[in-house]
């Protein structure tokens, strides 16, 4: 896929100032050092494009979007190299995001302590203080969307996230999985994975895509995967068709009906705990699987004896774990979209610094929390967001 030259973007820089393409117009334009700017037409038909330009600035390495809608749309130049967190992360859950598309659009009316609270977020993304990441989560929900609620929090997500991304749930609890198994072994795990969140492209995708390897300078090559991976996320959000949601409904009811089993029921605390565990590896033993034969684990027993003894160790599982312990002990009721809040707000919630969800999540997560250190990050409204994230800064 990427039989481009080898040439590196440095050598570029000494003669190009940016390259922009033009999706809507079929044509892409680069300007040279002297003044001068090329087109060229480029044969192809995206007149329907959400997006309608794509920029690198080969100064900044920036690169920058502009909507059909006139949006700019900015990420963080660090996106090719894909770096390490550097400042607080603030996991926002969806209906968080809606308020600040309400407040940055102006498309409905929010109340007053939401208003303000929103109002200090958003400048603390956009004095880059914070880091404010976009999950395949938050891409699911918006795109049951449609028309200009959907435009207007897609372009909100996009502004303030900045390039930022968390990495897809699944990814998260293999690598936790491979570290486990990988212990007092010569066996390595991808480091490439170890950051939760990150700039590099497809982050949020729950297959790790083929880019081109990096051995030190950034390349043509990466430049084009950057831009292919982030304008394809991009013009697909904006885009105003709805897509009908999918409807995740075997998994809830398997729980529900473990919830009100009577030989479930009637079982100890600690026998409640021991099962949930087991119900919780069990949801991911195909992952654990996978993981294990890149390894080269064959042995089963080992595998399942491993994960179940250090499961607390993991962060991401070990939470998940608890929360299924939790909901399962008090038979809370399950419902479809709870698969996306345990998955997306339960891996936030142990790598991110501030999780803003719902009342419920909030709630649940602050219980499964348990002896873990400092408290939960999880919070039920913006303003107390703001007030953790102040602690932060």
């Amino acid at each position: 896929m990427y039989d481009l030259p080898a040439v590196a973007l440095s050598e570029l820089q000494a003669r190009f100032t940016r390259i922009t393409h033009y999706p809507r117009e079929s044509k892409a334009e680069v300007c040279l050092r002297d003044g001068q700017c090329l087109q060229t037409p480029l044969g192809e038909d995206l007149t329907d494009s959400s997006l309608r330009e794509i920029t690198y600035d080969f100064d900044t390495r920036a690169i920058f979007m502009v909507t059909a809608r006139g949006e700019r749309l900015d990420i963080d130049p660090r996106v090719h190299l894909g770096s390490p967190r550097f400042c607080p992360v603030v996991y926002l859950d969806q209906a968080h995001w809606s308020t600040l598309a309400k407040r940055l659009h102006g498309s409905a009316q929010i109340n007053e302590e939401d208003a303000r609270a929103a109002d200090d977020l958003i400048s603390i993304a956009r004095n880059q203080q914070a880091i404010f990441p976009i999950s395949s989560g938050h891409t699911l929900e918006t795109s049951a969307l449609y028309n200009a609620k959907r435009q207007d929090l897609a372009s909100t997500i996009f502004q303030i996230s900045r390039g930022w991304q968390m990495r897809h749930p699944i990814r998260v609890r293999k690598y936790e999985m491979a570290k486990v198994l990988s212990k007092g072994t010569s066996r390595s795990v991808d480091a490439t994975e170890r950051e939760v969140f990150s700039t590099s492209p497809g982050t949020i995708d729950a297959d790790k895509p083929d880019g081109p390897p990096y051995s030190g300078a950034e390349t043509v090559a990466h430049l084009h995967f950057a831009l292919t991976i982030a304008s394809a996320l991009y013009d697909v959000l904006l885009d105003p068709e709805r897509v009908e949601p999918l409807k995740l409904t075997g998994w809830c009811e398997h729980h529900n009906r473990i919830a009100n089993d009577p030989v479930y029921l009637s079982r100890t605390r600690s026998q409640k705990r021991t099962d949930a565990f087991a119900i919780s590896l069990v949801d991911v033993a195909n992952e654990a699987l996978e993981v294990a034969s890149s390894l080269g684990i064959s042995d089963l027993e080992f595998v399942t004896s491993t994960l179940f003894e250090n499961l607390q160790t993991m962060p991401f599982l070990g939470l998940y774990a608890d929360v299924v312990d939790f909901r399962l002990s008090n038979r809370a009721r399950w419902v479809p979209n709870d698969l996306i809040d345990m998955l997306y707000l339960g891996c936030a919630a142990a790598y991110a610094d501030v999780v803003i969800a719902e009342k419920a999540a909030t709630n649940y997560l602050m219980r499964a929390w348990r002896e873990r250190p400092g408290r939960s990050p999880a919070v039920a409204t913006l303003s107390e967001g703001v007030d953790r994230l102040r602690d932060l800064l």
